[in-house]
């Protein structure tokens, strides 16, 4: 048995609960009358305990489930000891699938704006960790992560070496980062330090829950920085809260190290050592070279609805995938308005694996089996869906031998417009490869990218480093140039995904 502070019987009184049903077992409260039980803490960390309090009400207002509830916040007279009575979480760990998308949305609903909240800050001071943050109201979201955020702690760690690098990045790096991004930035409530160890799953309520925070009105995706930095939240965690937030753009990438950032600055703040300031530095320095490549290659991806209509119109179509997948290019088409000329193109300057995507029905259809191992794995390290290649029967159709870019122009257009199971020989020079059904909804590959917007059978092919001997892939900034230079659009998988998820729905058939 533990003897209740005064300053949480206070608490408790005010909370309109009979103290004398009250037992304590260390932090843990129990209120026998309905079996409810709360998280109890004293401590002469006074300004910490409030900022977390307000963190949590303030929070609570947008999503009360996701946090712990607060009862009661106590201040002793002589100001030198709090005491806090929240909401006690019985956890286990948020590791499934379903937990992580559920978290996912949970967060996504935590950081929708409010009325009257028009500035980024927060009303009290709150702590990351031992850092008192700066939390004085700024007009702007640059303004307010330059200098109340990343300039602080760069000041308080005072180390030569750091400060240089963020001269170099202040000026250049940051404001192209931070100032000019769609969709727009709008003051949320942050968690503010949003780690695995401040994340778990409920038992009592049986859904995912986040707690200790360091709260202030700021981007939503800077929440996401520390989340990326230790790790624990995984894919489906970043799905799901980009399914309600599409991910900003352009510079998504970029913009996510520079809110990492902020976490390494703030560790090498607290622990010292070369850890936490190596990984700080290294952020620094490729945001620094990134900016220089850039400026020199303003990489910024086409609008989606400008795509899918040069798509429709027969035009090929530059599509990235994320930098954490494979960071390669494919230059796609539609099957029904490719020509000789258009797949000679597209032979030129891709690896030549020309893939032709279709729905699982076609596949079935047209008797093109999938390509597995003999007891019926697929083996592809990315999950690709490859299947029986084919030809254009060369008895009933004016072709050759299959190879030639006006062959498989011809094949490809045949699938498109609906050949028969007999109209075809297999194996043959086109790969087939099956969309996963629901397109870049369910699935963000290049595969399902290849058909959205357009009869669903669509052409695909790596881009190829356009001067290197070797034949290595091409990347973003080789991918962009190439765009430019032929007048291509680009844009991206996942900007495609979160089209056809919002204004872009009637696109992509959820079958």
């Amino acid at each position: 048995m533990t003897t209740l502070s005064p300053l949480l019987v206070r608490c408790f009184e005010i909370a309109g609960y009979d103290t004398s049903k009250l037992t304590a077992s260390r932090h843990i409260v129990s209120y026998s009358p309905t079996g409810e039980q709360f998280f109890t803490k004293t401590g002469r960390d006074v300004r910490q305990m409030r900022g977390e309090v307000e963190s949590l009400r303030a929070m609570a207002k947008n999503c009360p489930s996701v946090v712990p509830k607060v009862f009661g916040f106590e201040v002793a007279h002589d100001g030198n000891e709090a005491g806090t009575v929240s909401q006690f979480f019985d956890l286990s760990s948020f590791r499934r699938s379903e937990t992580q998308q559920e978290l996912g949305r949970r967060v996504a609903a935590l950081h929708h704006s409010e009325k009257g909240v028009k500035k980024y800050g927060f009303a009290v001071p709150t702590h990351c960790g031992l850092t008192e943050q700066d939390n004085a109201w700024e007009e702007e979201w640059g303004v307010f992560f330059r200098d109340r955020r990343l300039a602080d702690l760069v000041r308080r760690i005072d180390d030569g070496e750091i400060t240089t690098l963020w001269e170099q990045l202040r000026d250049r790096a940051v404001p192209k980062l931070l100032n000019d991004f769609e969709p727009a930035p709008k003051p949320v409530i942050l968690h503010g330090d949003l780690w695995s160890g401040n994340v778990g799953y409920d038992k009592l309520t049986k859904a995912p829950v986040i707690y200790d925070p360091s709260s202030f009105y700021g981007h939503g995706e800077a929440d996401l920085g520390l989340a990326r930095m230790f790790g624990g939240f995984t894919k489906d965690f970043f799905d799901a809260y980009h399914s309600v937030h599409p991910r900003s753009q352009p510079y998504h990438e970029q913009r996510q190290q520079l809110y990492e950032l902020f976490h390494h600055l703030n560790h090498t703040l607290i622990f010292g050592g070369q850890g936490y300031k190596g990984g700080a530095m290294k952020i620094m320095r490729s945001l620094i070279k990134w900016y220089e490549s850039v400026e020199q290659y303003p990489f910024i991806f086409d609008s989606i609805p400008e795509a899918i209509t040069a798509f429709s119109q027969g035009a090929f179509v530059v599509i990235m995938d994320d930098e954490g997948r494979e960071n390669e290019g494919d230059l796609v088409c539609a099957a029904s308005k490719v020509t000789t000329e258009r797949m000679a193109f597209m032979v030129r300057w891709t690896s030549g694996f020309i893939c032709l995507s279709l729905p699982p029905a076609r596949l079935t259809e047209i008797d093109l089996p999938p390509l597995l191992t003999r007891s019926g794995v697929n083996q592809d390290p990315k999950g690709t869906a490859y299947h029986m290649t084919f030809d254009a029967n060369a008895s009933r159709h004016p072709v050759t031998t299959g190879i030639s870019a006006h062959d498989r122009a011809y094949a490809a257009r045949l699938m498109a417009s609906g050949g028969k199971e007999d109209d075809i020989t297999r194996p043959g020079h086109l790969v087939t490869l099956r969309y996963t059904s629901g397109g870049t909804r369910k699935r963000r590959g290049h595969t399902e990218a290849a058909v959205a917007g357009e009869p669903p059978a669509g052409l695909l092919c790596e881009l190829l480093h356009p001067t290197d001997p070797l034949g290595t892939m091409a990347r973003r900034e080789e991918c962009w140039k190439f765009a430019k230079e032929w007048g291509l659009k680009i844009i991206s998988i996942d900007g495609l995904a979160e089209y056809v998820n919002g204004a872009g729905r009637q696109l992509v058939p959820d079958t």
